[in-house]
């Protein structure tokens, strides 16, 4: 079984509790339940007016204060992020899991137009790429998660093995 472990930086954390639907995939992530956030940034799709900058800043400040209280917890305090908040974590899929996302939540594709999907869509096309540095052919094998599957399998099929990057070879032989 080829299975892949990934590290994710820099997304909102709106972006990771949507990621965890999805099957067969195993998270790994240091929460905000008990771990201080008051550094982290704020990740948006679209830049921010200065009223919702300002809005943010209270928000951070507001989950400072609930921390520096004695009788606040963790819990409380993570209230006061928005949900926008820089999160990082690691994630593990094999190959198969990795191929089915291209029908994620039974659509048949991301829908593009949803932000949700546009987001992971944009992940996915990252750790893509990510697999196709190190193992060429599983690289274009995954781009049935984004591009026509017929397309991408007829590409495939005219790769000779004298062509396939070494480490790809390394899948097929014993060596």
């Amino acid at each position: 079984m080829v299975q892949f472990i990934f590290r994710v930086r820099g997304v909102p954390r709106w972006l990771f509790d949507y990621h965890t639907q999805t099957p067969f995939t195993s998270f790994m992530s240091i929460g905000c339940r008990d771990n201080n956030k008051s550094d982290v940034d704020i990740v948006t799709m679209a830049e921010l007016e200065k009223k919702e900058i300002k809005v943010m800043e209270r928000l951070k400040s507001l989950y400072s204060k609930a921390l520096d209280t004695d009788q606040a917890s963790w819990q409380s305090a993570r209230s006061f992020l928005p949900q926008s908040y820089q999160h990082s974590y690691h994630f593990g899929q094999n190959l198969l899991s990795l191929v089915s996302m291209r029908g994620f939540n039974a659509s048949g594709k991301f829908n593009l137009q949803d932000n949700k999907d546009w987001a992971l869509n944009e992940l996915y096309k990252k750790v893509v790429n990510q697999v196709a540095n190190k193992f060429p052919l599983i690289g274009e094998y995954l781009n049935v998660i984004t591009d026509d599957t017929e397309k991408v399998l007829d590409f495939i099929k005219e790769i000779k093995f004298e062509d396939l990057h070494e480490s790809d070879k390394k899948l097929f032989t014993d060596e």
